[in-house]
C-alpha cells in the first residue's frame, strides 16, 4: 500500500483491505499527521516551518497572520557558504534577528518547528536533510510549549473551545458562501453553547 509505505507501516494491500491502515505512532494520525497537508504545506524540494506555521494558526486555530512584507527574501537568498552547516531550523530562525520579520516569525516558527519531523511529502524522519537531528520543539502562541508532532497536537486538540468555534466559523461561511461578518457573531455563539453542552462530540 503506497500510504502503508509512506507511514512506514507494515503489511500489504488486498481488496479486501484497501482504505484500511492501522497506524501505531502517536505522532500520526489526525490532520496534521496527513501527507496531504503536510505536503501541501511545504515547498517541492523541502519543508517550510513558516508555510506550516501559518496554516496551523489560520485553518486549525483560527488566528489571523499579517501578509509578509514584499521585500522579505526567501532562506535560498542566503549566503549558502554561511549557513551551509546550519540547520533549516537555523536558518529560519535568523528571520528572527530582523525586527521587521520578528513579531510575526516568533509566532509562525515554532508550530511549524513541531512538524518538522514530517518531511516535505509526510514521511517521519529523524534527521534534516543536512543529516542533523530534528529539533520539533516549539511553542504555542500562549508560551506552551511541546517537543513532539504528538505533544503538538495534544495541545491542540485540548482547545476545544478555540478549535470547534474556528470549525464553526468555516462552515458556516461556507454554507452561506461568503465571509462572516460580525453579526453572524450570534449565530456561532448560539451554536459553539450548544455544542459545548453536548460536550463537543457533534
Amino acid at each position: 500500500m503506497v500510504l502503508g509505505i509512506l507511514w512506514s507501516s507494515p503489511g500489504t494491500c488486498t481488496a479486501q483491505s484497501a482504505g484500511d491502515e492501522t497506524l501505531t505512532d502517536d505522532n500520526r494520525g489526525g490532520i496534521l499527521g496527513m501527507p496531504g497537508i503536510l505536503a501541501a504545506t511545504s515547498f517541492p524540494n523541502r519543508t517550510s516551518p513558516v508555510i506550516r506555521g501559518v496554516w496551523v494558526l489560520e485553518q486549525v486555530l483560527g488566528e489571523h497572520v499579517p501578509s509578509a512584507p514584499p521585500d522579505v527574501p526567501a532562506l535560498e537568498k542566503q549566503d549558502q557558504q554561511s549557513v551551509a552547516n546550519l540547520t533549516l531550523r537555523q536558518r529560519t530562525e535568523l528571520h528572527r534577528t530582523d525586527p521587521v520579520c520578528a513579531n510575526c516569525h516568533r509566532l509562525l516558527d515554532p508550530i511549524g518547528f513541531g512538524l518538522e519531523n514530517f518531511d516535505a511529502i509526510g514521511r517521519w524522519r529523524e534527521q534534516d536533510d543536512n543529516g542533523q537531528p530534528i529539533d520539533a520543539s516549539g511553542e504555542l502562541p500562549d508560551g506552551s510549549r511541546f517537543s513532539s508532532p504528538q505533544e503538538l497536537k495534544g495541545m491542540i486538540a485540548g482547545r476545544l473551545d478555540v478549535f470547534s468555534r474556528n470549525l464553526v466559523e468555516k462552515m458556516l461561511a461556507y454554507a452561506l458562501c461568503r465571509r462572516l461578518e460580525g453579526y453572524d457573531e450570534i449565530v456561532v455563539d448560539d451554536l459553539m453553547q450548544e455544542i459545548a453542552r453536548d460536550g463537543y462530540r457533534r
